[in-house]
């Protein structure tokens, strides 16, 4: 029997490359995929986030709208103010606030420094307190709120201690725009009220305003060794000693090597308990000091002990020839005198205004002022003369 005949093999149609329209397409369609999955990802995590949130207090969930509100900001509870302040002393470091718990400081007071107690308040159940200080003169001192627990009722008249902004909130705010460049200590000796900024334990270069620091030691060094005839005379080259107390290179040199150099007057200050004044071994103007050892030194020359009555008379005016010329003559007086010095490192510029303000009406005030890392020797002046201009005012009755 004949075979039937096989139908013809269909032709297959050729493979044809995908359009790019619909690659297009398709990548378009994926893309959008992948974002609707990845939104109701986000979407189904939201919910444990925010319930989360409002359970810690970040922020509340909204009862009637699908939205998060901002939690409110806690308000302070105040109770009236107290007829009779109570009489309060800082315990730990404190910041003075302008409201409870809320502003910059405008003030830091250090312990044992007197407050008057006037309000309370509290809150997110924390107490506070609102207190107010005094300062040397009426335009001194200030007020604010602490945290209660940084107070005690009962403490001892000592030294207030605090930063610039606790001698005057005014002071602090002239003061913050040069920050770390600027370091200042404020002693006002018949009140032992003493004031000082966060730098003032930092050593700089004090150039020819070591000058001072060798004419009290040549005073004490000539009334040492002078015989008893010579009553209260000063036993000193009185020529010499004003060349040094202006500046002269040649006469601090000279006296330098006289008094036995670093060595002798490392003696000398050990002597008068200060420490942090570090003379060089090599030359009398690369001596390193810092703030608060030079408020030591001043309050020592010019108004303890160190010197006699005469000598001390004798330094004050010899220093006072050579004045720094950055502060107002009425804030320096008859009886003050500031020493101005100036060194070059390589951080900068350093200048220093160190002594006495004895204003005809105000308080006594023993004062250390320095620039530090200053471009320039006229910018640390400027630095120098901006202090003083806000410090003056405060010094008047």
């Amino acid at each position: 029997m004949a075979k039937s005949a096989q139908p013809p093999a269909r032709a297959r149609p050729p493979v044809r490359p995908p359009s790019p329209v619909a690659a297009t397409a398709r990548r378009g369609s994926w893309s959008r995929s992948a974002g609707l999955l990845f939104a109701l990802i986000v979407l189904a995590g939201i919910v444990p986030v925010a319930l989360a949130g409002d359970l810690l207090g970040w922020w509340t969930l909204s009862r009637s709208a699908p939205f998060i509100v901002p939690r409110a900001a806690p308000t302070p509870t105040y109770t009236p103010l107290l007829a009779t302040p109570e009489r309060a002393w800082i315990a730990t470091p404190a910041d003075v606030l302008p409201r409870p718990g809320g502003g910059g400081a405008v003030a830091r007071l250090w312990p044992g420094f007197p407050v008057a107690l006037t309000q309370r308040a509290r809150l997110d159940a924390a107490p506070w307190a609102r207190i107010t200080w005094n300062g040397p003169t009426p335009r001194a001192g200030g007020m604010g709120w602490v945290v209660a627990t940084a107070l005690v009722a009962y403490g001892a008249d000592g030294r207030a201690l605090g930063d610039a902004g606790a001698l005057s909130p005014a002071l602090g705010q002239a003061l913050a725009p040069y920050g770390p460049h600027l370091a200042a200590v404020i002693y006002f000796p018949d009140l032992n009220q003493f004031y000082l900024t966060a730098n003032a334990d930092q050593s700089f270069a004090l150039g020819d305003g070591f000058r001072a620091v060798l004419l009290a030691a040549l005073l004490a060094s000539a009334r040492a060794n002078a015989p008893p005839a010579t009553g209260t005379a000063p036993a000193i080259d009185l020529t010499s000693a004003a060349a040094l107390a202006s500046g002269n290179s040649a006469a601090a040199a000279t006296a330098y090597t006289r008094l036995g150099g670093a060595d002798g007057i490392s003696r000398f200050l050990r002597g008068q308990g200060i420490s942090g004044i570090q003379p060089d071994a090599a030359t009398w103007d690369a001596a390193q000091a810092t703030p608060r050892a030079l408020i030591q030194f001043y309050t020592a020359l010019l108004v303890r002990g160190a010197l006699s009555d005469a000598d001390r008379v004798t330094a004050v005016g010899l220093l006072a020839r050579g004045g720094s010329g950055v502060a107002p003559a009425s804030a320096v007086g008859v009886g003050g005198v500031l020493v101005g010095g100036s060194a070059q490192g390589q951080g900068g510029w350093s200048a220093s205004a160190c002594g006495v303000l004895a204003p005809n009406v105000g308080q006594r005030a023993v004062v250390v002022a320095v620039a530090l890392r200053e471009p320039s020797a006229a910018a640390a002046q400027d630095a120098l003369r901006a202090f003083y201009a806000a410090l003056a005012p405060l010094l008047m009755e």
